[in-house]
Parts: structure tokens; C-alpha cells; sequence
């Protein structure tokens, strides 16, 4: 569906603005229904917002849009995509982030090891590629 591409798209190119330094945050009702009816658009909605609070170390906006990844990534596409090796590595350093300043630690903990699992995984099939995330994670 070519929604769905343009919709992920454009969370790349807001991803960009704000890493640029632009707070523009516009969407269309056609993104926003998508967005709330599609799980696999949730989960990628969801791991962008994760990943650009945890580049600006904004913990609480880190912490609350990878609850919702995983609270939505069950019930997504279940397809095989090398963005997979990315969302592990940053869910995974999410949860050791929030695992070291939450009072549920063991949870966000059994979280990053499940990253570290997926990565391995990664790495035994590519090393070249995906041995050193897999070594990042095992650093945490």
C-alpha cells in the first residue's frame, strides 16, 4: 500500500527535521487514521519516537514510546527486514537505560536481553555486519 510507504516516509523525514533542530509536527488525518488502525505503522511510529527521545536522552518520552513498541509489535506484520537489527539494538538499549533507573528493573532487563538474543541471532548468520551491535548490547 502506498499509504503505508508514504506514512513511514514521512517519520523518517520529521526524524530528520528534529535532528536538525526543527519542532515541526505535522500530520494529516490520513497518517494519524492509519497510524491508529495499523499495527506494523504503530510499531515503526513507535520505535521512531523511541529511538530520536533516547538520541536526546529524553528518558520519560524513551521510556513511554518503547512501552508502546512492545506493547504493539505482537500484533504487527511478522516479516524479516534488516530495520529489525536496528530496532533491536535501540529497544534493547532503551530497556538497559530504563532498567537502570526504574524500580521494575527485572522486567526492562528480561526486555534488553531479549535484544541481545534477536542481535545474536543477527550476528551468527552476518558477523561482518551485525557482530559489533550485538557487542554493544552485551556491553550494557
Amino acid at each position: 500500500n502506498h499509504l503505508i510507504f508514504l506514512v513511514q516516509m514521512k517519520q523518517v523525514q520529521r526524524d530528520l527535521l528534529r535532528l536538525i533542530g526543527s519542532d515541526e509536527e505535522v500530520t494529516t488525518p490520513e497518517e494519524e487514521k492509519l497510524i491508529a488502525s495499523n499495527n506494523s505503522v504503530l510499531k515503526t511510529f513507535c520505535f521512531r519516537k523511541a529511538y530520536i527521545s533516547f538520541m536526546f536522552r529524553s528518558y520519560d518520552d524513551a521510556k513511554e514510546y518503547v512501552l508502546k513498541f512492545y506493547e504493539c509489535r505482537e500484533n504487527a506484520w511478522a516479516n524479516l527486514m534488516v530495520t529489525h537489527v536496528n530496532h533491536a539494538l535501540y529497544t534493547g538499549l532503551i530497556s538497559f537505560w530504563v532498567a537502570r533507573k526504574s524500580r521494575d528493573a527485572q522486567c526492562w532487563i528480561a526486555r534488553g536481553n531479549e535484544s541481545k538474543l534477536t542481535l545474536k541471532r543477527w550476528a551468527e548468520s552476518s558477523p561482518w555486519t551485525f557482530e559489533n551491535k550485538w557487542h554493544l548490547l552485551e556491553a550494557e
